[in-house]
């Protein structure tokens, strides 16, 4: 990559006419090597709060299950995590355990809205919810709308009510963007929402495999329903998991989960291809700023891959296992950074300096991701 990064100087060089000095008219020489960056990493902003429901507080640093990797040396976590391949409800007692085996889906079966999440065996939960409106355009995004969030929070004190039947809150919820925040990216304005389906309570019903239907609120029943024929002989009855939003009464849908070998295939793959899209628009670059942008959106989706690899590695391995992996990543985080500075330092203050610190850590971030694929992969 420094030969490639190294050709890109030359290149843009020649087009500006000037090589790159401690006096270019760029602002990257004005920011800190530390700063050049921000808004990249994987951390926290704001959280929403629902109806008694508690806002997260990002500065605790006990309580980061969307772990932010700049600060992993004071995150402290275990897992004995075993994970099995297929889960029998029948005559078993319900836990988050068992719903961590599936992933959650709230949507109506048309249109392009959807909140997708996970459960995991602890009652940490994590993921998105996307909407999107094409056809609101303005003069800067002619692409039109997206709404959008990435989520996390914990569900509590899973209860049984029946054989069918069980009840657990909605301890917290956080969001990644602040909820009402926007930008305009690429000609789309996106607009940071909250997450669909599980606003609006701290009450959610878990109905199991043979609830009768005849027992469900028909308003619930609605959004289920086109999954639970799908997949049962017996209409009368769920075929599903189906968690119900008491309040709204929402019905959010399961399906079985991947395995942890074949999300980290997936997650990693998807983000190898974009990046090395990325890689290819980076040829066509033609300022420093440019540069600076591409090798940030770079460090950006590896970042992002790193964080979901991390939650796979932390429900998936045993403690032991667990904790040598964290030591590693501490170790590995120490050597990223010095290096990233050591980049940043080698143009002596040029404007350069930026891409190749937000270059430097793109590239060891998608290394290490490959690493920790293979560790859950192998």
């Amino acid at each position: 990559m420094k030969k490639f990064l190294c050709s890109l100087v030359i290149a843009v060089s020649a087009m500006m006419f000037w090589g790159c000095s401690n006096n270019t008219e760029n602002a990257d020489d004005n920011t800190t090597i530390k700063d050049i960056v921000s808004n990249v990493s994987d951390g926290k902003e704001d959280s929403k709060k629902s109806d008694n429901v508690k806002e997260s507080n990002d500065d605790e640093t006990d309580n980061k299950d969307i772990i932010d990797f700049e600060n992993i040396i004071e995150t402290q976590v275990e897992s004995d995590y075993n994970p099995q391949t297929t889960v029998d409800l029948e005559n078993k007692e319900v836990t988050f355990e068992t719903l961590s085996k599936y992933s959650y889906e709230f949507c109506s079966g048309a249109g392009g809205w959807s909140t997708n999440f996970y459960i995991e065996k602890d009652g940490f939960f994590h993921g998105n919810y996307h909407d999107s409106d094409m056809g609101d355009t303005g003069e800067d995004y002619p692409g039109g709308i997206v709404y959008y969030c990435d989520f996390s929070g914990h569900f509590t004190n899973l209860t049984k009510v029946d054989d069918f039947t069980y009840e657990m809150n909605l301890e917290d919820i956080s969001y990644k963007n602040k909820v009402g925040d926007e930008e305009i990216e690429d000609g789309i304005k996106y607009i940071y929402s909250d997450a669909y389906g599980l606003t609006g309570t701290n009450k959610f019903r878990v109905y199991i495999p043979g609830k009768p239907i005849s027992e469900i609120k028909e308003d619930v029943y609605f959004w289920v329903k086109f999954v639970n024929e799908e997949e049962s002989e017996d209409a009368d009855t769920l075929s599903i998991i189906c968690i119900e939003n008491v309040e709204q009464e929402e019905g959010i849908y399961s399906y079985e989960r991947l395995s942890a070998s074949e999300s980290a295939l997936d997650y990693y793959n998807s983000a190898k291809n974009s990046y090395e899209e990325l890689i290819t628009d980076c040829q066509n670059a033609n300022t420093t700023m440019e540069m600076l942008d591409n090798a940030s959106d770079r460090f950006k989706l590896a970042d992002d891959l790193l964080n979901d690899l991390w939650i796979l590695i932390k429900y998936n391995t045993d403690e032991a296992e667990f904790e040598k992996i964290l030591n590693e990543q501490r170790e590995w985080l120490k050597q990223r950074d010095q290096k990233a500075d050591e980049a940043a330092d080698s143009w002596e203050g040029g404007s350069f300096a930026s891409v190749d610190f937000a270059d430097t850590k793109a590239e060891m971030t998608m290394e290490r991701c490959k690493e920790l694929a293979d560790i859950l992969t192998d």
